[in-house]
């Protein structure tokens, strides 16, 4: 079975090769912007303290052992957990998949 990394290789090979075809512009054009959709939706991870402190308020994990967690102002809360701050969550609950970042014109 093909993983996304490795279809997202292949389909950017595929895509330097189709560039050189001055007939495939238009397959060019589409080509390139199902790749980056794809490279945009493959889940993000978080595997160091480090990357998870950069994650904005408001961001919702799912850590190594499937639990859901919300940064909400500087501590991450779940459903059947205390409060906790970032470097406690990095030490135990890393590696985890970041499900939502909020963005800057989100809410406005």
């Amino acid at each position: 079975m093909t993983t996304p990394t490795e279809l997202i290789k292949r389909a950017r090979i595929r895509l330097e090769w189709l560039e050189t075809r001055w007939e495939a512009d238009d397959e060019v054009e589409v080509f390139t912007a199902v790749v980056d959709a794809l490279e945009a939706a493959r889940a993000k991870t978080v595997s160091t303290e480090a990357e998870l402190a950069a994650l904005p308020v408001g961001s919702v994990i799912r850590d190594r052992y499937g639990d859901v967690l919300e940064l909400r102002g500087s501590l991450w809360c779940g459903y059947e957990s205390r409060p906790m701050p970032t470097d406690y969550v990095a030490r135990k609950w890393l590696p985890a998949t970041i499900l939502f970042a909020p963005t800057e014109t989100e809410g406005n």
